[in-house]
């Protein structure tokens, strides 16, 4: 019996494996094939993304802003190496690039290093086993938000490259790799600030006292002296940072934006509504058990970070659609759920939700595309500011439902640490009372 069970075993691992490398391979030579199309003939527009020259236009100014830097420019006022010239709107440690002889002419390599770095990790965190997961992994891969980022080489690439290199590492046989995960983390922080959120990952030490209130002063001492050291920076950076509100952005504060038909707006109504659905989503996150909800695993972990990066820049300000290359790190870890047989229905069909759901927000720039070029054709500019209107509404309201799946599963995954940490001890306490009483 033993046996017949291990053979069965070892034959669908086995199959698993061929499965997940075939349905890889498809995914690569898809990528491959339509990013060829893409850079090769400038298709970029027709597929919802706005294309400007040069290519790798965001990394362009990063480039260009540390040659500024080194010629002695205050890049965060004025930057005339940049083509649009943009000033600096980044961490100074963007600046240091120069450093290593990078210029602005070595852009396009660059650029795409960055690009397919970005592109093969995807592809091997998601790893699709089946149609399903496949589809879904095109379906957010190939989005015009993601593709927004791929377009422009943006540096969000490298904050999720960082990021996912992080989590990786802290799972490790060698425990110097294991330690860089910090390292990591914090440079990904100090690049671009809002992967502060993900040092939330060391919540998986919570049981260990010594180990995670060491990470918590370690995490904020480096963190203070960067904010001492970059103090002016900030001050220069409030008032630079684009907060954009227009089409092919993302950020909680939009929906109302658009409701309301003003900008900015009046903060009290949003407020109430974020702490509504935060409170919504720690009452449904008991609802939703996913039976694979222990925080020390790779899967969990890369969920946590992509999340919480979303949730975070989502709440906190406006972003270009670039950011939701971080729901690429959410994919492992509803693919293992999905395939868990333990998994409850409800939650099934709550993935579904959120899968439906993403589909509106990643890709609601490509029909309003053709919409808008059919309707300036035929001359019927009422028409076409009414449907962009009602397209931006609705997918500004389902960017709101999926934030919130998210924070329920996020819920999900980090409460049990702390149950472990603050409620089993006590229930081992009367366990073993009881037991002891039994004894005399």
């Amino acid at each position: 019996m033993n046996q017949s069970k291990t053979r069965y075993l070892l034959t669908s691992n086995g199959s698993n494996s061929i499965q997940t490398l075939h349905w890889t391979f498809a995914l690569i030579s898809l990528l491959a094939t339509f990013l060829f199309f893409m850079f090769r003939y400038s298709l970029w527009q027709y597929w919802g993304v706005q294309h400007f020259q040069p290519i790798f236009l965001d990394m362009h100014a990063i480039l260009s802003a540390a040659d500024a830097y080194r010629d002695g420019y205050n890049v965060f006022l004025e930057n005339p190496y940049d083509v649009l010239n943009r000033v600096h709107i980044y961490s100074r440690v963007w600046l240091w690039i120069g450093h290593f002889g990078i210029t602005r002419y070595h852009n396009t390599l660059v650029g795409a290093i960055v690009v397919t770095s970005f592109l093969s990790l995807s592809v091997a965190l998601t790893r699709p086993r089946n149609l399903k997961e496949f589809l879904f992994s095109s379906m957010l891969i190939l989005s015009p938000a993601v593709m927004l980022g791929v377009e422009r080489a943006n540096n969000d690439l490298v904050i999720f490259i960082l990021l996912a290199i992080a989590i990786l590492s802290l799972f490790s046989n060698v425990r110097g790799i294991q330690y860089s995960s910090f390292f990591f983390i914090f440079l990904a922080s100090i690049l671009k600030f809002y992967p502060i959120v993900s040092f939330v990952v060391y919540v998986r030490h919570i049981d260990n006292n010594r180990k995670f209130w060491m990470i918590v002063l370690l995490a904020s001492l480096s963190w203070g002296a960067f904010v001492w050291w970059s103090f002016d920076d900030f001050v220069i950076l409030q008032k630079t940072v684009i907060q954009p509100y227009a089409r092919g952005t993302f950020g909680a504060v939009l929906l109302f934006c658009w409701l309301l038909l003003q900008w900015p707006i009046n903060k009290i109504p949003y407020i109430i509504t974020v702490c509504i659905v935060i409170t919504l989503s720690f009452i449904l996150s008991s609802k939703f058990r996913t039976n694979k909800s222990e925080t020390n695993s790779v899967n969990n972990l890369l969920f946590l970070t992509g999340s919480l990066c979303l949730a975070f820049c989502f709440f906190a300000f406006t972003n270009f659609d670039y950011r939701c290359i971080f729901f690429i790190l959410t994919l492992p870890y509803f693919f293992q759920v999905l395939r868990c047989k333990d998994t409850p229905p409800r939650t099934h069909l709550l993935i579904h939700l959120f899968f439906l759901l993403l589909i509106v927000v990643v890709w609601n720039e490509l029909p309003l595309y053709y919409v808008e070029s059919i309707t300036k054709m035929m001359n019927i500019y009422y028409l076409n500011s009414k449907i962009i209107y009602t397209a931006i509404l609705i997918e500004h309201f389902c960017t709101w439902i999926v934030i919130t799946i998210l924070l329920i599963f996020s819920i999900d995954i980090i409460l049990p640490a702390f149950n472990q940490k603050f409620f089993i001890p006590c229930s081992l306490k009367k366990r073993r009372r009881s037991v002891n009483k039994a004894d005399k």
